[in-house]
């Protein structure tokens, strides 16, 4: 029977020519699946051959074993290295006889000054000023705040559980302003990309390190959950998370498109007396309950699906509070019926994609500020003046109703049409308006020559009428700003 033989020879130190080697010899598979039957003497050589590869494997685990032990000498002797490096350093640096204190602060600048610029807690946890020696390394370490600031992205990294549970040891008792993004790239290293396709929950280990943040709520500060973690039903359950320093919730949209239908549990946020702002993507309102009557800033946006007005509105109804309000949403269900949204301290109001929907069930006496922001992708030709239209009939509508009209003095919207637009019939039920600046979704092109018209025999100072030009790039919107008439 043919059998292939091998030589086997490796070279365990180069001066002393220390090696060890065997021989061995391989039935084919072919022949180990087959239906031949041994002969007496084929039998007898490969128990023969079978013995030699038994004594080969032992010098062979033999060498391995020594391999190791050497290894790890070599790691305990790099180390007494190491350490007499640090000290040396520590002995010849310039600030060497800097108190602890001052020290920690001058770290801790260095730090959060990177953080400030690439935040990324995978980056600052190997910071170039936390490798100078072990002195520095451990005031790093021991500083709270530098660790409390916590932003990760799971997609890009597979180490950013074990950093999460770093910051959360290292960060001790502060309160924590903590981020887990679902961007496919990070701010420190945006050349690298996640390397796995979008997936629907976690691994058992990062699903461990979330239970350890969301045991750690009452630290919360500032929190900002991306759609991969919101999306796992394992995560987000029905008990109250308990919230006492909670003052900035942002909730970004669920990862699937799937998920978009399912609700948050009613009260995962509601124990958080001092929360003050909320932004919401694409979450139902249908059960979702915060502490509405206590929030001053909030930003909605449900852009992929149809919300149940009744939902939204019962949420507004409760923001007595509110100064500042962000609304991208198509709501169905409007008439002059619908109990009114009155908000007796709102100033500020934008208004996203669909956002105009709510303008005729909203009451706003204060309002200072109304800017309509689409996306780029809401309108079209004769679109672009859904926006015009819905800002006339809101001063009417309130003028209608009865109520205190808003002093408005700023006003943004969009122009896209090439014809002349009425804008003494727009701004009739706004006498107030002082600044004006316009979007222009041509490019430069109608909106100059709309600019220019409206200048003429306007009453606004044409020091406070601007126009900026959007303009599509690779499905994003980014706006280049055209000089000011």
């Amino acid at each position: 029977m043919h059998a292939t033989t091998t030589k086997l020879h490796t070279c365990l130190c180069t001066t002393c020519k220390a090696c060890v080697h065997a021989r061995t010899a391989a039935i084919p598979k072919t022949v180990t699946s087959s239906a031949h039957i041994l002969t007496q003497h084929e039998k007898s050589e490969f128990e023969r051959k079978s013995k030699s590869d038994i004594a080969s494997l032992v010098a062979y685990d033999d060498a391995i074993l020594h391999m190791q032990q050497i290894l790890e000498r070599l790691n305990t002797d790099r180390q007494t290295l190491q350490d007499s490096m640090d000290s040396k350093r520590a002995m010849i640096g310039p600030i060497r006889r800097l108190p602890n204190e001052v020290l920690a602060m001058i770290i801790s600048f260095t730090v959060l000054g990177t953080f400030s610029r690439h935040p990324d807690s995978t980056y600052i946890a190997h910071h170039l000023v936390l490798q100078v020696c072990r002195h520095w390394r451990d005031l790093g370490i021991a500083t709270p705040h530098i660790w409390s600031k916590i932003t990760l992205f799971p997609r890009v990294y597979d180490n950013w559980a074990t950093i999460l549970q770093l910051c959360l040891e290292r960060s001790k008792a502060h309160s924590l302003q903590v981020h887990l993004s679902s961007d496919r790239t990070a701010p420190s290293n945006p050349a690298r990309k996640s390397r796995e396709r979008w997936r629907q929950s976690l691994h058992t280990d990062e699903m461990d390190a979330i239970d350890v943040l969301f045991k750690q709520s009452a630290r919360w500060k500032y929190a900002r959950l991306g759609g991969i973690i919101l999306s796992d039903d394992g995560l987000i359950e029905e008990i109250p998370l308990e919230l006492p320093l909670l003052t900035s919730l942002y909730l970004e949209k669920p990862d699937w498109f799937g998920n978009y239908s399912r609700c948050l549990p009613g009260k995962t946020f509601f124990n958080a007396p001092a929360l003050k702002y909320a932004r919401i993507e694409n979450h139902r309102f249908e059960n979702l309950c915060l502490q509405w009557g206590q929030l001053t800033r909030l930003h909605i946006v449900i852009r992929d699906m149809e919300e149940n007005a009744e939902h939204v509105l019962s949420a507004l109804r409760q923001c007595g509070l509110l100064y500042s309000l962000t609304f991208g949403a198509r709501l169905a269900g409007i008439t002059d019926t619908t109990p009114p949204v009155v908000l007796p301290l709102l100033r500020d109001l934008i208004l996203k994609r669909y956002g105009q929907s709510i303008l005729p069930a909203l009451r706003a006496p204060a309002l200072r500020e109304i800017a309509f922001n689409p996306d780029g992708f809401s309108y079209g030709d004769e679109g672009v003046l859904e926006p015009i239209e819905a800002l006339k009939h809101f001063g009417k509508d309130t003028i209608q109703h009865g109520t205190d009209m808003p002093s408005i003095s700023r006003v943004e919207v969009p122009v896209y049409m090439s014809h002349a637009l009425n804008w003494a019939e727009i701004f009739e039920c706004y006498p107030g308006v002082t600044h004006l600046q316009l979007a222009d979704w041509c490019n430069g092109g109608s909106g100059k020559a709309c600019l220019s018209r409206f200048v003429r025999g306007s009453r606004i100072p044409c020091s406070n009428i601007g126009l900026v030009a959007c303009f599509e790039d690779n499905r994003r919107l980014h706006q280049r700003p055209v000089k000011t008439m």
